[in-house]
């Protein structure tokens, strides 16, 4: 699926930890901050700051605002998060769970932090849904299904692999579209650790209760593929993998 040129520089925008943490600061703020406040809270230099500001502002992540009240000089310029841009593109998801990832203050690794953030997203996600999006104890078929639709809506193409007889105890995934195909190839105990944490947080959500999970991704060229088990079944083995999702 082709990428615009404005969800590329998105995603270019994202690839650096400074801009993230500087789009948490700004989402974060109980108002627009200026370049010199954002300096100070962060403990970078005021130039770094308005170089990454610039960047995250031509990703449409943020926009600059005058600041009414400063009238001596040449216009101060305040900085805040755009609730949702039009067209924005699943980057926002990476860009939401990334600045999560870096309040975490733990001593886990980054790839755990990633998924946790992940897991705490999606809840957030599923909190937000009607009722009637959630079932009781669904099994594997209709979790797998509600995953599907939830993951399209993501951006990942997503295909219930048809071949699994209607009884198996695990459902397969293929996704067909990772929107952060870039960065999870250079990144993958990150960005593929969050995706991670995204199914989990989903299914629990759902009500998949002791729901087992794994994420392979690159199976085929472009695709990554997703397993969804529940308890008391026997599950079929994936290919061995060293790829951040784990069997938990």
């Amino acid at each position: 699926m082709p990428r615009s040129a404005a969800t590329r520089t998105a995603y270019s925008a994202l690839a650096s930890a400074s801009r993230v943490r500087l789009l948490d600061a700004i989402r974060t703020g109980e108002q627009a901050l200026t370049a010199v406040e954002l300096a100070g809270r962060l403990g970078l230099q005021l130039s770094t700051v308005r170089f990454h500001l610039k960047e995250l502002v031509r990703a449409a992540l943020i926009e600059a605002v005058r600041d009414a009240a400063h009238r001596r000089g040449r216009p101060q310029l305040r900085y805040r998060a755009f609730h949702r841009a039009p067209d924005s593109g699943g980057y926002h998801l990476l860009a939401e769970i990334l600045a999560q990832s870096l309040t975490d203050h733990s001593a886990d690794s980054p790839g755990t932090k990633a998924k946790s953030a992940g897991v705490r997203w999606a809840r957030r996600q599923m909190e937000t849904r009607a009722a009637d999006q959630r079932y009781e104890a669904p099994d594997v078929r209709q979790s797998a299904a509600a995953t599907v639709a939830f993951f399209a809506e993501l951006g990942f193409e997503p295909e219930l692999d048809p071949s699994a007889p209607s009884d198996t105890a695990e459902s397969l995934i293929h996704l067909h579209a990772c929107p952060f195909a870039a960065m999870a190839k250079a990144q993958p105990d990150i960005v593929c650790a969050a995706h991670l944490g995204v199914l989990d947080g989903y299914l629990e959500g759902l009500g998949a209760d002791g729901a087992k999970t794994r994420l392979q991704p690159w199976v085929s060229p472009g695709t990554c593929l997703a397993a969804i088990s529940l308890p008391t079944r026997s599950a079929v083995t994936l290919p061995p993998s060293n790829s951040p999702g784990e069997w938990k």
